[in-house]
């Protein structure tokens, strides 16, 4: 069976699936970091009535999601979470490479794209 990948607009009746995902996605880093990510303690019920989710769904799946939020004339990365069990695959970079297309399109970027993150998650993802 091919890999049907499409990326799609979070309705705000998804809030639980895009809560979860990002739970899960993130669930490794709870062990090495000194808190909890931003992304793990976010409101998402708040959060998806502000704030884009573009989820990326492998054969209809949910594996992945970016959201995203427009300052004045730039786009930041708020969130870019991929599924446990689907990391590895690039699905984060399709992701990312996503939002830069919105900013693109937009014409909002300037710089092109901002990425909030933490400077130890940074260091700890470069190692992992």
């Amino acid at each position: 069976m091919s890999e049907q990948l499409e990326i799609r607009r979070a309705s705000l009746d998804q809030v639980d699936e895009v809560r979860d995902l990002t739970l899960r996605a993130y669930q490794k880093w709870l062990p090495v970091t000194p808190r909890k990510p931003r992304p793990i303690t976010a409101d998402y019920n708040t959060a998806i009535h502000r704030h884009p989710f573009d989820c990326l769904y492998r054969n209809e799946v949910l594996v992945g999601l970016v959201e995203t939020v427009a300052h004045d004339t730039e786009l930041m990365m708020v969130n870019v979470a991929v599924d446990l069990d689907c990391q590895g695959r690039g699905y984060g970079t399709r992701l990312m490479r996503h939002a830069e297309a919105l900013a693109r399109a937009k014409i909002v970027c300037h710089p092109p794209l901002h990425q909030q993150t933490d400077d130890r998650k940074y260091r700890a993802l470069s190692k992992a």
